[in-house]
């Protein structure tokens, strides 16, 4: 879609531009141009490049000493999605042992991050199922509906639906 390509134009130029920055909120928005690029390309089907976007995106703010920067991304969840999104890069390319370890790192510490954990949770078990390790997909989709098939505060239900109809046919 041209609308797509536009908007990654514009995310790359101020990515080349800025993206040396020692600004904070400029740092900011460079995590933002990231975020918004690897969701252009995994729209475009661009997986590999999506993953590249999403890696660059982890890689400059995920492990950033810098405490602003730090609060700055983890208050917007750059990183949270970041990984989400190369989880599901990797799955799109078949690629499924690499996805786990993504996931897994994405629960063990983004935890508290109630969307990214459900869909981590959830696309964790469909990748186990894939590789007929069902008992532990089971395990991951009765974790999901455990931990949010209560929670007022978790707005999107599908994910705890997805794992329930899992469950009732494996």
């Amino acid at each position: 879609s041209p609308h797509y390509e536009e908007a990654m134009a514009v995310d790359n130029d101020l990515i080349t531009r800025f993206g040396n920055s020692q600004d904070t909120k400029i740092q900011q928005q460079v995590a933002i141009a990231l975020s918004n690029k690897g969701f252009a390309l995994d729209k475009l089907h661009r997986y590999e490049e999506a993953l590249a976007a999403n890696n660059d995106l982890i890689t400059r703010f995920g492990n950033s000493q810098d405490t602003k920067i730090q609060e700055l991304v983890a208050r917007a969840e750059q990183v949270a999605e970041a990984l989400l999104s190369k989880g599901e890069d990797l799955d799109h390319l078949h690629r499924y042992e690499e996805a786990l370890a993504v996931y897994n790192k994405l629960i063990t510490d983004f935890g508290d991050s109630h969307y990214t954990m459900a869909k981590a949770l959830l696309n964790e078990g469909n990748d186990l199922e894939i590789l007929h390790r069902i008992g532990q997909a089971r395990a991951d989709w009765e974790e999901l509906v455990y931990r949010f098939k209560d929670n007022p505060y978790f707005i999107d239900q599908n994910a705890v639906a997805e794992a329930r109809h899992n469950l009732a046919i494996t």
